[in-house]
């Protein structure tokens, strides 16, 4: 039982500091209770009814503290006396024309110096834009200039293959020459029966045919 008590004892004083410091962590000194007994639990019994002897000073001490304690409190009331006839004398020169006159000045000077701003501003901000515009308008006549040279190769191809067709449309067979046409392909068979090597060149299957017994013979 002793045991379980002190173990108790030791978790509320725990417990109790910890929230202590928690809520005034940077009024509050943190007190080790190993070796004293917490303030929190009554006096013993031995202890109860004692009535300690009253402090007294040296008569030395008293009357330097005495007369310290009087020096303080007669320069305090000094002080506390200065200053409140400093604060009468502000109030009694305090001139409410006088600071609006002030203030009516300050913000004139104020939107003086805004306006100067503002035009420095305005000037920047032009020359800005005036260099946008320009450099906006050689980017336009650069993507013109680019365009119309697009342009103008798509109609040199244009004319390059109506050219081409005109000079193929000779050749087509129409209702007029069709019967000519007809005659000509009679006249000058083609014979289509030929064989091409890789490079190109044509060969004909009687002179193939005809290469192969010369070889034969040979």
């Amino acid at each position: 039982m002793l045991r379980t008590s002190g173990t108790i004892n030791k978790m509320m004083n725990n417990l109790i500091i910890n929230e202590w410091v928690g809520i005034n962590a940077i009024n509050s000194q943190t007190i080790r209770w190993r070796k004293r007994k917490p303030m929190w639990l009554p006096p013993a019994k031995s202890k109860l009814f004692r009535i300690l002897p009253r402090y007294r000073l040296p008569p030395e001490e008293a009357i330097e503290i005495r007369r310290l304690s009087n020096n303080y409190n007669t320069q305090m009331k000094s002080l506390r006396g200065y200053f409140m006839k400093v604060v009468e004398e502000n109030k009694e020169q305090l001139d409410e024309e006088l600071n609006r006159k002030t203030e009516e000045k300050d913000f004139k000077r104020c939107m003086e110096i805004n306006d100067q701003w503002n035009k420095v501003q305005a000037q920047n901000r032009e020359e800005r834009l005036r260099r946008e515009d320009a450099e906006r308008k050689r980017e336009i006549l650069k993507k013109l200039d680019a365009k119309k040279a697009r342009d103008e190769g798509i109609m040199n191809e244009v004319e390059t293959r109506v050219k081409k067709l005109k000079e193929e449309v000779k050749n087509f067979i129409t209702e007029e020459n069709i019967d000519q046409a007809i005659e000509e392909a009679m006249a000058n068979p083609i014979n289509y029966n030929y064989a091409i090597d890789s490079l190109g060149n044509k060969y004909d299957k009687s002179i193939v045919e005809e290469q192969i017994k010369q070889s034969a013979q040979q």
